[in-house]
């Protein structure tokens, strides 16, 4: 008799279904998708030159390259980044990022490595 009522209860719970896990699935997905927004938050890298200087971002996670090339005065790139990036160059002097709303000038001339975080 028992066997009989744990198959009837089987077979109506596959029938009707249980109303809370799409909720409990649905709460789980909106927390993910809230925590995945935050954690790929994107910002904007703006470069420009002053004179004629090589640049190349790279991320840091993989060495994926976002921008390679030379920039000449008065040229600019704008890149979206949502992750930290290493920005290589070889003219300092005659480069100016804009990061996060603050722009910055390398404090040296020549060839250096910056990290942007």
């Amino acid at each position: 008799m028992k066997i009989e009522q744990i198959t009837l209860f089987a077979v109506l719970s596959l029938l009707v279904g249980c109303a809370t896990t799409p909720e409990v699935q649905t709460t789980e997905t909106e927390e993910v998708n809230s925590s995945l927004q935050q954690v790929e938050q994107v910002e904007t890298l703006t470069i420009r030159a002053s004179g004629s200087v090589y640049v190349l971002v790279k991320t840091k996670s993989n060495n994926e390259q976002l921008f390679r090339g030379t920039l000449g005065d008065g040229d600019n790139t704008t890149l979206e980044v949502d992750e930290p990036v290493d920005v290589l160059f070889t003219a300092g002097e005659h480069l100016v990022l804009e990061w996060k709303g603050e722009e910055m000038k390398p404090n040296t001339t020549g060839t250096a490595k910056l990290t942007l975080k």
